[in-house]
């Protein structure tokens, strides 16, 4: 296990869809006005860390992709290449594997949601685990 940032997360995100979609464009960056159609838009809603084992943890990195269509059958065609697309993403650090995808239209544009886990461990520190133990044995005799 490697540690994996968050940017890597957000960045392998970002590349399955470049490189399964060349013609279209990506943004990770909020997107203000004058947004045309076919365009993607990774928005990372949350990320979650719980402590495991010693210095292992598992994180979650929620995320809605949006896709700005021209039409509903083209929402959908897309919706339905992202569920193969997402599933499994590399990084410098491992394949991540997206989980719990879903997806709705809303207001003509596809909000793709899906979660990727994955496991870290951390280095442990360099310092002692504890302090010197001094035992003092009484023996009768």
């Amino acid at each position: 296990m490697s540690t994996i940032t968050i940017n890597d997360v957000r960045d392998a995100v970002v590349g399955a869809l470049v490189d399964s979609f060349p013609t279209i464009k990506v943004s990770d960056e909020e997107i203000k006005q004058g947004l045309g159609p076919r365009r993607f838009y990774v928005k990372l809603l949350d990320a979650d860390q719980q402590a495991l084992v010693g210095n292992r943890y598992r994180r979650e990195h929620s995320f809605d992709v949006h896709y700005f269509g021209p039409n509903n059958a083209e929402l959908n065609d897309v919706a339905e290449q992202l569920y193969d697309v997402l599933e499994l993403m590399p990084t410098p650090g491992g394949d991540l594997r997206g989980i719990r995808m879903r997806h709705e239209t809303v207001d003509e544009v596809l909000h793709f949601f899906f979660i990727v886990q994955f496991r870290i461990a951390r280095q442990p520190s360099s310092g002692p685990m504890m302090q010197t133990l001094i035992e003092e044995v009484d023996l009768i005799g």
